[in-house]
């Protein structure tokens, strides 16, 4: 079965299992929307997650001397938190073509890669919001490289389901990338 976020129409919050990351951080940046939800408005939700794994991917696409603090700041300046009262229906026509786009493709990815975990569920829908980051994000957002960020998600999300031993690049426990030049020998 495909797993469908848009539910006749409406985004579905129960879509992937209780309490899922990646559907949180999409309602929190349907909620911080003032007008249409943009991409901007889910990147922003994406980065306020938290996530070590989503953080230091994206200060690797960042330029040197900027950090995924700085990144957040500019992008909460771009899409500031609404002060909208009423909740979000979650319906289609509530989201910017781009933010459309970026989920679709999210649920498409989903479809087709079976037993991600919670964290690359989150680095795909990471991927896609910065594959659709809209032009005028990117051109302020000068210190961000978009498609390595994209890149970089894209493969986390891959890799680990080839691998299968859902070790990869990164150290399970922290979230940190592992780091590739330490050739320690075992104690």
């Amino acid at each position: 079965g495909t797993r469908m976020i848009f539910e006749n129409g409406t985004l579905n919050p129960a879509a992937l299992g209780p309490g899922n990351t990646a559907m949180e951080v999409i309602w929190k940046g349907c909620d911080r929307a003032s007008g249409k939800v943009t991409v901007g408005d889910l990147l922003a939700a994406l980065l306020e997650s938290g996530n070590n794994l989503v953080l230091s991917v994206v200060s690797m696409a960042l330029s040197q001397g900027v950090g995924s603090e700085d990144l957040l700041e500019t992008v909460v300046a771009l899409h500031p938190q609404s002060k909208r009262k009423g909740a979000f229906n979650g319906a289609r026509d509530a989201f910017s073509p781009g933010a459309l786009a970026a989920l679709d493709e999210f649920d498409a990815g989903l479809s087709t890669r079976r037993g991600l975990s919670e964290e690359q569920t989150l680095c795909l829908l990471a991927a896609f919001s910065f594959t659709h980051l809209d032009k005028q994000d990117i051109e302020l957002l000068t210190a961000l490289d978009p498609a390595a960020a994209a890149q970089k998600f894209l493969s986390i999300a891959d890799e680990q389901i080839e691998t299968g031993d859902g070790g990869g690049l990164f150290d399970a426990a922290t979230g940190a990338l592992k780091n590739e030049t330490v050739d320690e020998e075992p104690l």
